[in-house]
């Protein structure tokens, strides 16, 4: 992917991302840069920070959940489960002696590997993930959270980072509400390639624009 954008002669790159989109969101950001882009990076709910936190709660009693999605699990059952090893809980739920056994332990082994394989990659995400200097960050979050809580974004991010809290808990209606859509589009960086001499163009608040040649180093977003 990156080579391919790469192909374009663009200086300048929007990425917006949601949910777990911001971990290759982040990704990518990190490697324009280090090709001499300039990024901005939307983030619908998408910090590191907040999708380690959705993943801290799923690997909680992971297999169980797991199972459960597939089997009916009682209360009592839960508890039964939880001291269980994942064999002998496969075992609780459907006995060895079933014809569909080893298909269905085999497929459902697999899928757990793979979630505590994905648990593991975001854990591991904000080690990643290099400071990115140049990077603007608009991070949008629904309506109960802090404006003044980056999700440790200025830890990987130096440049400025915009904090917006919509009018909705809900997080579908959050995303698909007219308001965030319209805090992304004013925070789209604008490129000229056709120009004679390139310039960078940064939306700013209240309708004020900054121009910058692009063979200038820009060190502040």
């Amino acid at each position: 992917m990156i080579r391919e954008l790469g192909q374009f002669n663009l200086k300048t790159f929007n990425l917006v991302a949601d949910s777990w989109g911001g971990l290759l969101a982040l990704h990518i950001a990190k490697r324009l840069t280090q090709d001499g882009r300039y990024v901005r990076l939307s983030l619908l709910d998408a910090a590191p920070a907040t999708i380690q936190s959705w993943s801290s709660y799923f690997q909680e009693n992971l297999e169980i959940k797991l199972l459960s999605k597939y089997f009916p699990i009682s209360y009592k059952d839960k508890q039964a489960l939880l001291p269980l090893s994942w064999q002998d809980k496969l075992s609780y739920v459907l006995p060895p002696s079933s014809p569909q056994y080893a298909g269905i332990a085999t497929a459902l082994t697999t899928l757990a590997t793979r979630l505590r394989s994905a648990r593991s990659s975001i854990l591991n995400t904000e080690k990643d993930v290099e400071r990115m200097p140049y990077v603007k960050v608009l991070l949008l979050r629904p309506e109960g959270s802090s404006e003044s809580d980056s999700c440790n974004l200025k830890r990987i991010c130096s440049g400025k980072i915009v904090i917006h809290v919509g009018d909705s808990s809900d997080y579908g209606e959050f995303v698909s509400e007219s308001a965030t859509a319209l805090q992304v589009n004013d925070h789209f960086l604008y490129d000229y390639p056709e120009a004679e001499t390139p310039l960078y163009f940064v939306r700013e608040k209240d309708d004020v624009y900054e121009c910058k040649l692009l063979s200038q180093r820009v060190t502040k977003m």
